[in-house]
């Protein structure tokens, strides 16, 4: 066993030894290599030493690991609302998605130097800390909540005990994937088996601003064949009272098919792939449709 990096060691060994880790976040890179993300900087194992590649997004958590990249969150509270993203087999870090509001009391307050434009853009009526996100392969992936809490009372003792999520015109959520080569989104609708009333969603308007945002407590991942939907517990995820998105609702997971997800999106982006081919095709005969 051989130790990479220790801010303990005096004198330092290793690059990483005089850095400032925050917690660091090891994932693989480009040809399976092992790099890891600190608190501004991403580095790659050469074998003997760290090679400082490039600045690190500025996070508010841990970055998500995903098979096709690593994502980077911005929470909107003391730096606009941003996702960034590193596909395994690149170089570059990708400005995904972006608001350039802050949220909670901050709104509107001092905001960050001009940056490059996001690679899409994300609906008005959407706050892009409520929303899980998830990559696969070039796309980008949120989870937008479509449900309605419903409260369980204790008419003896007059106590919320719990709290049941219901799908609102028919689904619990929409799919929202974003590819590299549209400009626009694609949209699927979701709804969740949950005999206990449990989805993975929280109950929360998608375009409501949290005093104190964090991380939501739905979750989704990909994997070859499969699209998996987590929750985790609230009670140990949201310690503000007033954020607390379920009540006694139990945690769960969730998976469907990358085969039924697929169709859907391809239709779609058939679409906007004939309309963008006939905006060019206006664009360059001088003629606006």
């Amino acid at each position: 066993m051989r130790i990479l990096a220790s801010t303990r060691r005096q004198p330092p060994v290793s690059t990483l030894d005089t850095q400032n880790l925050w917690t660091p976040t090891l994932f693989e890179g480009p040809g399976h290599s092992l790099r890891v993300s600190t608190k501004s900087k991403i580095f790659t194992w050469t074998g003997n030493d760290w090679r400082e590649d490039f600045v690190a997004p500025p996070v508010s958590f841990m970055p998500a690991i995903f098979p096709d990249g690593i994502l980077f969150l911005t929470d909107g509270f003391n730096q606009p609302a941003r996702i960034s993203r590193l596909i395994t087999e690149s170089n570059v870090v990708e400005f995904c998605v972006g608001q350039d509001r802050h949220s909670g009391f901050h709104a509107g307050f001092s905001q960050l130097g001009s940056e490059a434009k996001p690679m899409w853009t994300l609906p008005s009526d959407l706050s892009l800390p409520n929303l899980p996100a998830a990559t696969r392969q070039s796309d980008l992936y949120l989870l937008v909540d479509h449900s309605e809490a419903r409260d369980i009372v204790n008419e003896q003792q007059h106590l919320i005990v719990g709290r049941k999520m219901l799908a609102k015109d028919g689904y619990n959520a929409s799919l929202l994937c974003f590819s590299r080569d549209l400009p626009s989104l694609q949209k699927v609708f979701l709804r969740f088996d949950a005999l206990d009333g449990c989805p993975p969603v929280t109950g929360k308007s998608p375009g409501s601003r949290a005093m104190f945002p964090e991380m939501p407590p739905a979750w989704m991942l990909f994997t070859p064949n499969f699209l998996f939907f987590g929750l985790e517990r609230p009670d140990s995820f949201m310690p503000v009272v007033s954020q607390r998105p379920d009540i006694g609702c139990q945690a769960g997971v969730w998976v469907m098919p990358i085969s039924e997800l697929e169709p859907a999106l391809a239709a779609q982006k058939q679409i906007h792939l004939e309309q963008k081919s006939k905006d060019e095709a206006a664009a360059k005969s001088g003629k606006i449709p």
